[in-house]
């Protein structure tokens, strides 16, 4: 590992280090050190616990919804205060989705751009992804759609050509994983 500064990194590195010298193996580096980013805190909250949050945040905006829905309904109001209840929750809802959700693919986005381009190029991944949520928040409605289909569709192409390419690979391992297990 690097020798960076950063108390995170100092910590993970330190974990490993640790877990090398009681002769323990490391089987998937990546995994390591994403179970210790986890751990990590932004003001003073886990990583993981920000993920829980956002997910609860969202619940709550559909169980205020549905509880005003429901006050309404009960109190004989008219199906309009119902509906203001119900459209209020299930926007927040959405609302807060579809911002995790740009953070969430923003943040892997970066970190696949980084690893093909290396990490100084990362601004430049990034500067094209805020250009490309300009262009889809003001495109037709129906561009959009068929935009995203036909680049869904195209991500076929590179698992399709990992799958092959590394099929002998992976039916190898298999093979030796299995040899391992009989006694």
């Amino acid at each position: 590992m690097g020798k960076s500064l950063h108390p995170l990194m100092k910590l993970v590195r330190a974990k490993f280090e640790h877990t090398c010298m009681i002769s323990d193996k490391v089987q998937n580096v990546r995994a390591f050190v994403d179970k210790y980013m986890f751990e990590y805190k932004v003001l003073g909250i886990k990583l993981h616990s920000w993920r829980q949050i956002e997910k609860a945040a969202a619940w709550a905006c559909l169980i205020i919804g549905g509880i005003g829905a429901a006050r309404g309904y009960f109190e004989n109001a008219g199906l309009e205060t119902i509906g203001q209840y119900a459209v209020a929750g299930a926007a927040g809802a959405v609302l807060l989705f579809a911002w995790s959700s740009v953070l969430g693919w923003s943040q892997y986005g970066a970190e696949c751009w980084g690893y093909l381009f290396g990490p100084g190029t990362v601004w430049a991944y990034r500067l094209a992804f805020l250009a490309l949520i300009l262009a889809g928040a003001t495109a037709d409605f129906a561009a959009a759609w068929a935009l995203s289909d036909t680049f869904n569709g195209l991500m076929m192409l590179p698992n399709l050509i990992g799958l092959f390419a590394l099929s002998g690979e992976v039916a190898e391992e298999t093979r030796a994983f299995l040899r391992r297990q009989k006694p």
